[in-house]
């Protein structure tokens, strides 16, 4: 369960409405404000199945987000569900993962075993041999690979606790 504290920073569009600190998130028929600290951002989460007039409330709401002391100059993003792009990989898995030990969304990017840097180890795409067209599926791909790996962790983890829950009941 996420804290109280990381709540804060997590919003629902309801109708022309801002509710604060939902009690469920990622919901496909909804739309979230994920405010990130650490990137000076406000993701906005549309799910598949949200409808266009709450997608245009969420940019609205941003806006005035932005506008308050607190997240001034703040930038906004629009994410749709099952397109992620990898900064935003780290919020999801820390909301599905009920991460209580973190104090706003995007907080674990600092914690070492985070998303793979593929820069390091696989061909840049923004060589300049590259048309956009390949920079952009390669960049696709790269998402993809990171969410599968972010998708392995999050079951072995789980597996990881069922062993412990056997091995328990074993002994």
């Amino acid at each position: 369960m996420i804290s109280d504290t990381y709540k804060e920073y997590i919003y629902k569009i309801d109708g022309e409405e801002l509710s604060h600190k939902p009690k469920d998130i990622f919901i496909s028929d909804e739309v979230y404000l994920i405010v990130d600290k650490s990137k000076e951002l406000i993701w906005i989460w549309a799910g598949n199945e949200s409808k266009l007039f709450q997608r245009y409330m969420a940019a609205s709401w941003a806006g005035k987000l932005k506008s308050r002391k607190k997240f001034y100059n703040y930038e906004y993003e629009l994410v749709k569900e099952e397109r992620e792009p990898r900064d935003f990989l780290f919020i999801y898995n820390e909301i599905r993962e009920g991460r209580d030990d973190l104090s706003y969304p995007g907080e674990s990017r600092g914690f070492s075993g985070g998303v793979i840097d593929f820069n390091q180890t696989n061909p840049n795409p923004s060589n300049k041999d590259l048309s956009n067209s390949n920079k952009a599926k390669i960049n696709k791909a790269l998402n993809e690979i990171t969410e599968i790996i972010e998708q392995v962790k999050y079951t072995l983890k789980h597996v990881q606790k069922k062993m412990g829950t056997i091995k328990k009941l074993m002994k």
